[in-house]
């Protein structure tokens, strides 16, 4: 299997520590549906969603990760919990990596994506990174406009429809130009002052990919007589954060004042608008099912 990595090409004398001090990437490829059905506003729904990266391919599936189900509690909430989700190579092919997340509290009737992404090395290549948070740094959480999909609706009998709506994952670097300055104008105390640099600039590329969307699946059971305004937004947080590497010489190269805004999940929110609204089916992206009355 062919392996890109931005440390190829550096001096064998290198030996590269590295701590990117960030929050969680987050991303993922496995889109799973979810079944939400009740009587009366649905039970809250969470997903996360994990991809592991090796240079520019995606190695999920040679990864074990560990467990990171969302627990829904007998009163159809979620509570908020932190997971650290570990990812082991199978083959011992390549690096081990984690991500730690605070997974939000759900009430009913909310549907939630937190997308992750998980960065691994080749064994061969002989280096490791970690990427954490700054905790001395409070994030600030913000959030876009919310939008809608079309209503939903059910008549004398429960319907049971599959709502499309897009997730947003990715992270930008607030104040690129900036960092990158402070890259160039590291002082030279090594003959691999240029191969830091590069690799320094490589990590703030990654952290400054964009953001993307894909297409989630929520399939949802409207009780009968009830229409349901499907209302989504994205939520980011935004923190700073510093890339501290070490040269085979012993010397350490700070960068500090990384402004990352990263994706942390899609919400999905099911607005009951049952009063002055006909009972009929959702057009565009929500998919009307039979009916499923018991």
């Amino acid at each position: 299997m062919k392996k890109k990595n931005f440390f190829n090409g550096l001096s064998a004398k290198l030996a590269l520590a590295i701590v990117a001090l960030t929050g969680a990437m987050f991303t993922s490829c496995t889109k799973e549906s979810f079944d939400v059905t009740a009587t009366g506003m649905p039970d809250a729904q969470g997903k996360i969603d994990v991809t592991v990266i090796c240079g520019t391919e995606n190695v999920t599936g040679a990864m074990t990760i560990s467990d990171h189900s969302v627990t829904v509690k007998a009163d159809g909430t979620v509570d908020s919990k932190t997971y650290t989700i570990t990812a082991v190579s199978k083959t011992g092919e390549y690096t081990n990596g984690e991500a730690t997340i605070t997974f939000p509290a759900l009430t009913k009737g909310q549907i939630y994506v937190y997308p992750v992404t998980i960065y691994v090395q080749p064994i061969s290549e002989k280096v490791t990174y970690t990427v954490v948070e700054d905790p001395t740094v409070k994030p600030e959480p913000s959030q876009d406009t919310p939008k809608t999909t079309d209503p939903i609706s059910a008549g004398d009998t429960p319907m049971v429809y599959s709502v499309k709506y897009p997730v947003q994952e990715g992270s930008i670097v607030e104040n690129y130009n900036e960092i990158k300055a402070q890259i160039d104008n590291l002082n030279a105390r090594s003959f691999t002052l240029d191969q830091i640099k590069a690799a320094m600039t490589q990590i703030l590329n990654d952290l400054n990919k964009g953001f993307s969307t894909y297409t989630n699946i929520a399939t949802v059971t409207v009780p009968a007589q009830t229409t349901y305004v499907p209302t989504y937004h994205n939520t980011y947080s935004t923190t700073v954060n510093a890339i501290s590497m070490e040269d085979g010489d012993g010397n350490t190269y700070i960068v500090s004042g990384i402004k990352i805004k990263k994706a942390t999940g899609t919400i999905l929110e099911l607005v009951d608008n049952s009063h002055g609204h006909d009972h009929g089916h959702g057009d565009g992206g929500n998919d009307g099912g039979g009916s499923a009355g018991k």
